[in-house]
């Protein structure tokens, strides 16, 4: 089937550079602080094929040049080109200030066999896509969907108009008339539209209609009554997950928690809609868990990896933070796992092995990743020790280089540097950050301050690097109210999954309960970056000291899809891209709950209801195997099973 073709990376990097440039805040824009690669501008492709019978094409192209069919050259006006039967050789030659792009239809077809080189004496097979597999939809402009939004309500306010929109939204804005000078305030809260403080304004000189670049919003404030239009700007994701349950409090926050991650996935996984609106590799790394339990959709985690690790040679951290190169490189083994797609694991090889050969160059002489100045340790939004090298941060080296060895052997690279680089990053972790009268590891030892916060330890548990000290690590830190609380959603994430993972399944619905749930029960229409149930409302808005700088609605706190479907709808794959899967499911405290897990990259799924003992599920494809009460039972591919006692 024939789709628009690129050199491999070139369409991720040029709409990853689109979308960085559009975060806007008061009057001004705000760039990124790291490099960004952009598309090749000029790159040849090149076919060659031999074909049984004659027959015809039809070429088109993004930018200028020639085709050449046989020698003989053609320009692209999408004429066509008669092939007798045969040798051919097909070279398209393309310049674009965007993007090169080529789309040939007939007796041969554009796709991912296509060769392509960027003039620097390599060739690489292109890069395609099947969802762009019409000659007319050039994937230069992105293909989102639009839903007209009618406002909840409108009210007269002291300057001007107040339009509620119900809920959080992302999108256009159409003004029908700008006679005179008008003023747009947004806000993700009523509060924030009716300041004079709030981050998105857009000021519009007098003129006719006016269409406002897509933004995030609630609420829209108006200088003046005028014709208003507004759009949700959403991506064509298909919701393949599902999940209700007997407490209603918990499905609210499973519906927000997926508007939320909806909003939030575009181009690319964002961290949020109102303020950044960039591609952070920690945020992503969680989406990517996120993605699994509820659209399990390739193409964006694909587009978000590739974006995010640009070109080489590597100028910095990803992100500019340490942190965030580790969970690049970890995401890996997380798209292994998801997709069991080993061609793109190759082709991005060497961009995993040039990263991690930037980490290691940069340890210090304890062969630690620390902060000299060639880094941000960001961790979590916290009070924490970050003196020198910290303990979470060597937790996630280990897991990158256990990753590596992994991804090495799936390639079929050489994985033995990355094992001994484990081993002995290991054992130097226990020697330098393990405290045995605090029975727990500390942020640091530079300081001498001995100082312990969740971070490390909940890493230390979720990669099962705990071993022995694992029940003294539950007791001591996360399940002691004397270590100071997780604050973040993003934090929160990994918190409740060490928990889960430790059995403790009816404290993981309490926290969420009164997390989440204290959120939702506040008016919350999505998740916020950052909440403390302990505070008002009113009083939260604020964040890297602007009055209303934090984000509402922030991907990373979309975690209670991920929570419930792994934990408590208990699925999880047990081989790349779900050949075999486990269905562990776990009441706790519910009556009854039911929902639908997706399961490998081709529309596969598993329907699951428990109820009083009982447990009924149904999976389209092979490979699943239902644990129920200490017995195991197989699942056939549409054969419904249920088992247990009421």
């Amino acid at each position: 089937m024939a789709c628009w073709i690129w050199y491999f990376g070139d369409l991720e990097l040029y709409h990853s550079c689109r979308m960085h440039m559009r975060r806007d805040e008061f009057d001004y824009h705000f760039p990124p602080f790291w490099r960004l690669d952009d598309a090749h501008k000029n790159v040849v492709f090149r076919k060659e094929f031999v074909l049984e019978n004659a027959g015809t094409i039809r070429v088109h192209a993004n930018g200028r040049g020639m085709l050449e069919v046989d020698g003989r050259r053609y320009p692209y006006d999408g004429r066509e080109i008669a092939l007798d039967e045969g040798r051919h050789v097909i070279e398209a030659k393309l310049m674009s200030e965007e993007v090169p792009l080529l789309f040939v239809k007939g007796a041969v077809e554009s796709d991912e066999t296509w060769d392509v080189s960027c003039y620097d004496g390599r060739w690489v097979k292109a890069g395609a896509n099947w969802f762009f597999r019409e000659a007319d939809k050039c994937p230069v402009k992105f293909p989102f969907i639009y839903k007209e939004l009618q406002p909840a309500s409108v009210e007269a306010c002291t300057d001007g108009v107040l339009y509620d929109f119900g809920r959080e939204s992302f999108g256009p804005v159409t003004l029908a008339d700008t006679a005179e000078d008008t003023c747009v305030w947004y806000g993700e809260s009523r509060e924030e539209a009716l300041s004079p403080e709030a981050i998105l304004q857009q000021r519009i000189p007098a003129g006719g209609e006016c269409r406002l670049p897509a933004r995030a919003f609630r609420y829209i404030r108006v200088s003046r009554e005028v014709g208003i239009r507004a759009e949700n700007e959403l991506l064509p994701l298909r919701r393949r997950g599902k999940f209700s349950c007997s407490d209603v409090r918990l499905n609210r926050i499973w519906d927000v928690a997926h508007h939320t991650f909806h909003l939030c996935s575009r181009e690319f996984f964002l961290d949020g809609i109102k303020r950044d609106r960039w591609v952070w590799s920690g945020d992503a790394y969680q989406s990517y868990l996120i993605n699994r339990y509820c659209f399990n959709d390739r193409e964006i985690m694909r587009r978000t990896i590739l974006a995010l690790r640009g070109r080489d040679p590597v100028p910095s951290h990803i992100n500019t933070i340490l942190d965030y190169s580790f969970f690049w490189i970890m995401s890996l083994e997380e798209y292994h796992l998801m997709i069991d797609d080993t061609e793109f694991l190759r082709r991005v090889w060497p961009l995993a092995v040039s990263l991690m050969d930037y980490c290691l160059a940069r340890r210090d002489e304890n062969g630690f990743a620390a902060n000299e100045g060639n880094g941000w340790i960001f961790v979590d939004w916290a009070e924490m020790d970050k003196e020198y090298a910290v303990c979470a941060e060597q937790m996630l080296l280990l897991r990158a280089l256990e990753a590596m060895a992994h991804l090495a052997a799936v390639v079929g690279e050489d994985s033995s540097r990355y094992l001994r680089e484990f081993n002995g990053l290991r054992g130097r972790i226990d020697e330098f950050f393990w405290d045995e009268e605090k029975g727990a590891y500390i942020d640091s030892y530079a300081s001498g301050k001995r100082n312990v916060t969740r971070h490390a330890n909940i890493f230390a548990l979720l990669f099962g690097y705990a071993g022995k000290k694992r029940e003294r690590i539950l007791r001591n830190v996360l399940l002691n109210d004397a270590v100071p609380a997780i604050r973040t959603p993003y934090f929160k994430f990994y918190e409740l999954d060490a928990l889960c993972d430790a059995g403790e399944t009816d404290e993981v619905l309490r926290r969420i309960r009164e997390y989440w749930g204290s959120m939702v029960d506040g008016g919350a229409t999505s998740i916020w970056e950052e909440y403390s149930p302990d505070e008002p409302m009113e009083a939260q808005y604020g964040m890297y000291g602007d009055k209303f700088g934090k984000s509402l609605c922030h991907a990373w706190g979309a975690s209670p899809i991920y929570l419930l479907g792994r934990w408590f709808m208990g699925v999880k794959p047990t081989s790349p891209g779900y050949r075999t899967f486990e269905v562990r499911p776990q009441a706790a405290d519910l009556d009854w709950f039911e929902g639908t897990v997706p399961v490998g990259p081709w529309l596969g799924e598993v329907h699951i209801r428990v109820q009083g003992g009982v447990c009924t599920v149904c999976a389209t494809v092979d490979g699943g195997t239902l644990y129920w009460q200490g017995r195991e039972y197989p699942l056939e591919k549409r054969v419904p099973i249920c088992v247990g006692e009421a």
